[in-house]
């Protein structure tokens, strides 16, 4: 009973954190874990050449580490989330220290776009209640995924494709991707002009007012 419980909540928050996205005709491409020297200029060049936007969930040291790349995506146009300073396990921390890693990537990512609120995703998607409400009430998420592309346990270019037309996204989904994952550009790059034709639309994350 409580295991049926404890996914009958998890099931509820996960549709409470999409309500803005849900019927919209638009699907919602995300990427995590970024920036990386590899793999997230290879993935603007594929949304680049299929003039696509998405969305970027980048890590605090990671922006310190490859901060052209970060330039990079804001200058395609894309939008920037916050997912965390280091990405360590989220659900070890507190509220206080969850927001602690917000608060550093916050100020690592504000000297490339001088963005005031951004959405943030928490790593393995995981955070306090507490410190969830917290993003609520000032509008920054949490934000979360509707479906998983499953491109971190993918090494070959053509099962990720395969288990993406078996599992395609419909409008609304928010499609969660990484950008240290090196066959997902590939992947993209066949599988965005099928979702086209499909008369898929794509866009950055809705509702972010990128000066407030």
């Amino acid at each position: 009973m409580k295991t049926r419980l404890v996914q009958e909540l998890k099931r509820w928050s996960r549709a409470w954190l999409l309500r803005k996205t849900q019927h919209r005709p638009e699907v919602y491409l995300t990427f995590d874990d970024g920036p990386h020297p590899v793999g997230t200029p290879a993935l603007l060049d594929v949304l680049r050449r299929h003039e696509v936007t998405a969305t970027f969930f980048l890590v605090g040291t990671a922006v310190e580490r490859f901060p052209d790349a970060v330039d990079a995506i804001v200058a395609d146009g894309h939008l920037v989330g916050n997912h965390s300073m280091t990405h360590q396990h989220f659900a070890r921390l507190g509220s206080l220290g969850q927001w602690r890693q917000m608060r550093a990537a916050d100020r690592a990512l504000w000297r490339h776009d001088r963005v005031r609120r951004r959405p943030f995703r928490a790593p393995q998607g995981r955070f306090r209640p507490v410190f969830g409400l917290w993003l609520a009430l000032r509008g920054r998420g949490p934000i979360h995924w509707s479906l998983d592309s499953g491109d971190g346990g993918f090494d070959d270019v053509d099962a990720l494709v395969n288990h993406l037309r078996e599992n395609p996204p419909r409008p609304g989904d928010v499609l969660l991707f990484h950008d240290d994952s090196l066959a997902t550009p590939q992947a993209l790059e066949r599988l965005l002009p099928e979702w086209k034709a499909a008369g898929l639309t794509f866009a950055v994350l809705p509702g972010w007012d990128s000066k407030k």
